[in-house]
């Protein structure tokens, strides 16, 4: 039994690009619940002296990207249903589509209105734990399930790559798409209504070993780069991995370098307002940026994998005829 079957559902530019975006919606959408749960919501209590406005500001950012992903999740898997490949089972793409709906679900009417709530009415511990249970279990966890079949999927529609090279890609792809820059759009942000009073306690919550963590993922890509020269599908040109090589070890020396030792170092133990700022704008132009140009070429591989695919089942076409 194989994992596709060409005449039934030849593989096309018009379903590489819905996959393309499947991954990357499904990828930030988790992307973005995750780092709400483990490194947003934490801080919640620890604000009291500018509570009202820091928020607002949580909702008026997080709101968006959480609406505009969600709603986006939903939408493309349902079109995954007519632009899908054969080694992506209708069966499976059903059960991701209830999964995302769970989630997506969840996110609109009952985490956002909670968040709201916490807003306007103030900080309340059993509503925080509300939010945190209904998150894990309605948001979260249907998320990872969905991503974790997305993972399968992808492995089933490599098939044809061998086993090392296909994995190294699928973690180079994945990782990329899902640690897309979070701190620009929305937790930097919330750094700017922290009063000086609130601040340490705020840095404690916000900067846990699970931040450690989520920041180590974030680098992988840069070390699977080398692997990637050697074990890259054959389509993905030498000189791509290249570029993004250089990119993200850009990311990761200004990093090192200047936002962690000199900005976030120093935040760590100090208040200040103008080291917020140039944080927020220094991060934005130095690390920002290029990680958008880290998401199109990830894209773009996985465009040119499915390029290779198309002229593969169509030589396959030819010789059967």
């Amino acid at each position: 039994m194989t994992h596709s079957d060409p005449k039934q559902n030849p593989l096309n530019l018009k379903i590489i690009g819905v996959m393309t975006a499947y991954y990357l919606v499904s990828l930030y959408y988790f992307s973005t619940i995750t780092s709400n749960y483990f490194i947003i919501y934490p801080s919640f209590s620890k604000i009291n002296e500018h509570y009202d406005e820091y928020m607002g500001v949580f909702n008026a950012s997080a709101r968006i990207l959480m609406i505009y992903s969600s709603v986006a999740l939903v939408f493309i898997s349902v079109l995954m249903l007519w632009f899908r490949p054969g080694a992506f089972p209708r069966q499976v793409i059903w059960v991701t589509i209830v999964l995302s709906a769970v989630s997506v679900c969840a996110t609109l009417f009952v985490i956002l209105p909670i968040q709201l709530s916490l807003w306007i009415k103030g900080f309340d511990a059993t509503l925080y734990q509300h939010l945190l249970s209904v998150s894990l279990n309605f948001q979260i966890i249907p998320s990872l399930m969905q991503v974790l079949m997305g993972l399968w999927l992808l492995n089933r529609y490599l098939s044809d790559i061998k086993l090392l090279s296909r994995w190294v890609f699928i973690l180079f792809f994945s990782l990329t798409f899902w640690t897309i820059n979070y701190d620009a759009l929305v937790s930097f942000s919330l750094y700017t209504p922290v009063g000086a009073k609130d601040w340490l306690a705020f840095r404690e919550a916000i900067v846990p070993t699970k931040f450690i963590w989520m920041l180590i993922l974030a680098f992988v890509p840069m070390l699977l780069t080398i692997p990637m020269f050697w074990l890259r599908p054959k389509s993905i040109p030498k000189w791509l991995v290249g570029i993004y090589g250089l990119t993200i070890f850009w990311i990761f020396f200004i990093s090192f370098i200047y936002i962690a030792k000199d900005l976030q170092g120093y935040l760590t133990h100090n208040y200040s307002r103008a080291k917020i700022e140039e944080l927020i704008n220094s991060d934005f132009q130095y690390r920002g940026l290029p990680a958008m140009v880290l998401t199109l070429i990830a894209a773009w591989m996985f465009i040119k994998v499915g390029q290779q695919k198309i002229a593969g089942e169509s030589i396959s076409q030819t010789k059967t005829r």
